[in-house]
């Protein structure tokens, strides 16, 4: 098959091409890298550093959108970046690609709450999604080559001030990328569904895990608890494998 990869220099998008390029598909990755994790990483993949140049492939099977502007806080700084980043550079891509076979978009866990405009920009891509596309709701994703601004590796780098007091359902970054596999490769219906490992943990507990001590801050805006439900997944072979206590020991 041949499959496009938006945001394939990202945290998700290189954990997924990582899966997929020992495989027959040919895969072609747009990016360009103002959110990568690192800033050495290659891609032995096509790249595209300009989503106008998207407009140039054809004969696509699949696409994987997983290009966004991300990150809680820093959306209402910038609500507007965040708006033409997840929903306007979406909607060209899926007017483009909306006849091919199967669309796979990141969505967030923070749709069922919109409290900040990185929600909204995500409920709005939901909105505008084609009919037969899936989009995943994930879970407080961590794993390796996690961004800066994720939590877990701002603990590991000893870059955190505080911890809040919300319980989140982490989730590995290699499960995720198994659920983008499982809706590829099976007849997943079309529609929205939760992502995550299925159990709510409270960030301090995590980061006694982790051996650190922070200070408890309150902040607005956020969802308190984030708990996914993966029945409907999991009918098409897709089970969480990754548990927080093993996942720390994969970061």
């Amino acid at each position: 098959m041949k499959i496009i990869i938006t945001g394939i220099k990202g945290f998700i998008g290189y954990q997924l091409y990582l899966k997929l390029k020992e495989t027959n598909h040919t895969i072609i990755g747009i990016d360009n890298c103002s959110g990568k994790a690192t800033d050495e990483r290659e891609v032995e993949s096509f790249i595209l550093n300009n989503f106008d140049e998207v407009e140039k492939i054809d004969d696509v099977d699949v696409l994987i959108h997983l290009a966004a502007k991300a990150g809680v806080r820093e959306s209402f700084k910038f609500p507007q970046l965040y708006y033409d980043n997840n929903v306007i550079r979406s909607e060209k891509l899926f007017k483009k690609y909306r006849d091919v076979r199967k669309i796979i978009y990141a969505s967030s866990s923070s749709v069922k709450e919109i409290l900040n405009p990185y929600a909204e920009s995500k409920r709005d891509m939901e909105k505008i999604a084609p009919d037969h596309a899936i989009g995943l709701r994930f879970h407080t994703v961590y794993g390796p080559l996690g961004r800066p601004d994720m939590l877990i590796r701002m603990l590991k780098e000893n870059r955190c001030d505080y911890i809040t007091n919300h319980t989140r359902d982490f989730t590995h970054v290699y499960d995720i990328v198994d659920a983008i596999i499982t809706c590829m490769e099976n007849d997943v219906p079309a529609g929205a569904y939760d992502v995550g490992y299925g159990t709510s943990i409270p960030v301090k507990k995590v980061t006694e895990m982790m051996d650190k001590d922070l200070p408890i801050k309150e902040v607005e805006n956020e969802m308190e608890v984030t708990l996914s439900d993966c029945t409907e997944l999991k009918k098409y072979g897709w089970e969480p494998k990754i548990n927080i206590e093993e996942g720390l020991k994969k970061i």
